[in-house]
């Protein structure tokens, strides 16, 4: 198991609007984005287990869950601009 804690890779926020975020929530589907980009893949060889909002430590996060060839991905995403936070690899 692979695991990394505040991992900077900021998301492009002038894409914001695109995927539905907003100019403080990059949205859901560039959070999913972001956490495949991270892992090295495109969305289309992922299946995601479970996607969605949650509040961590005073932040509002994205926290995926996907798979692929076997390993299991977890993120969490900053919602304000997309930093990798915590991820986890199975």
């Amino acid at each position: 198991m692979d695991k990394c804690s505040s991992h900077s890779q900021n998301f492009d926020s002038s894409q914001n609007t695109i995927n539905g975020g907003t100019a403080s929530d990059i949205g859901l589907e560039n959070a999913k984005s972001a956490a495949v980009k991270h892992a090295g893949l495109s969305t289309s060889e992922v299946t995601f287990k479970k996607a969605g909002t949650n509040m961590e430590d005073v932040q509002n996060v994205y926290e995926t869950e996907f798979y692929v060839g076997g390993r299991e991905y977890e993120d969490v995403i900053l919602a304000a601009d997309g930093t990798i936070l915590e991820y986890e690899v199975d």
